[in-house]
C-alpha cells in the first residue's frame, strides 16, 4: 500500500520483535518515507490521533479486535479484518453497534477460504 500510495502515511504495528525488525529493514531498503514502524501491542499503542483505516490480520476474534482497536479510531474509521473460517459467525456476533460486510477473497496458493470483514462503528464519538 505504501508503494502504491506515496501520498498517504502508514503505521505498521506488531508486538513481535522479529517481524518488526524485518519490516523496518524492508521499509529502509525500499526507501518508504511514508511508513512508520512500531513495536507495540495494539492495546498499548497510543498515537496522537486516530486513523481513517485499520487493517488487521486474524489475531483474535472480531469482537475482541474491535474492542482492542477502539482507541485508534476516529469518526468514520473503517476496519478491514482478514479472516479465514467462521467469518459469518464472527460478523453475526458483532451486534447493533457496527455495520459490517464479508468480502470473499481468492488468494492464490492458499488452501481454504479467506475473506475480509469490513466494519464501521455506528455510534458517534
Amino acid at each position: 500500500l505504501a508503494i502504491m500510495r506515496p501520498d498517504m502515511s502508514f503505521v505498521l504495528l506488531d508486538s513481535n520483535g522479529k517481524k518488526i525488525r524485518f519490516v523496518r529493514q524492508a521499509v529502509l531498503e525500499l526507501g518508504l518515507g511514508n511508513v512508520g514502524v512500531e513495536q507495540e501491542r495494539l492495546e498499548s499503542y497510543r498515537p496522537d490521533e486516530g486513523f481513517d483505516l485499520l487493517i488487521a490480520r486474524a489475531f483474535t476474534s472480531l469482537p475482541r479486535m474491535l474492542e482492542l482497536a477502539d482507541h485508534l479510531r476516529r469518526p468514520g474509521t473503517l476496519l478491514l479484518a482478514m479472516k479465514a473460517e467462521q467469518a459469518e459467525a464472527e460478523q453475526a456476533a458483532l451486534g447493533e453497534a457496527y455495520d459490517s460486510r464479508v468480502i470473499e477473497l481468492d488468494v492464490p496458493f492458499v488452501n481454504g477460504a479467506r475473506c475480509l470483514i469490513a466494519v464501521t462503528w455506528r455510534e458517534k464519538r
